[in-house]
């Protein structure tokens, strides 16, 4: 008899410079059965990307800890990777953005949101990203 492994939970990335918003969205991504990488700092979050299996990822745009690394610079480099280049991406902000800035985050295929996010609206668009997008966008 043969028993069917439940295949594992798609991997999350968290990256927010933010140590409370950051832990708020692992806990409830982690809740809703995904596994989260966790990163402060876009070397960081880069470095995460580097490893295997990320499947979808949630980014802060303003990184008060990386000089003058942004989130649209995590996202260019999902972008630019072929291992990432389909990764859902759901960019975040507490703070209003240049139009040049919103275009060219659209114009990447990302989503942008406003803080705070609901924690059901999060799981919510996660699931419906890798749903959407089971090999990325």
């Amino acid at each position: 008899m043969h028993t069917r492994r439940k295949p594992p939970a798609p991997v999350v990335l968290v990256a927010d410079d933010d140590p409370a918003m950051r832990d708020f969205a692992a806990h409830v991504l982690r809740d809703a059965g995904y596994n989260v990488r966790k990163a402060m700092a876009v070397p960081e979050a880069i470095e995460c990307l580097r490893l295997p299996g990320v499947s979808a990822a949630v980014v802060d745009m303003l990184f008060v800890n990386s000089g003058d690394h942004t989130g649209l610079d995590i996202l260019r480099f999902i972008r630019t990777q072929p291992a990432l280049e389909r990764v859902p991406v759901m960019m975040i902000t507490g703070f209003p953005l240049k139009p040049s800035v919103v275009a060219e985050v659209h114009a990447l295929r990302a989503e942008l949101w406003a803080k705070p996010i609901d924690p059901a609206f999060l799981v919510q668009r996660v699931h419906t990203l890798l749903q959407l997008y089971p090999g990325g966008v």
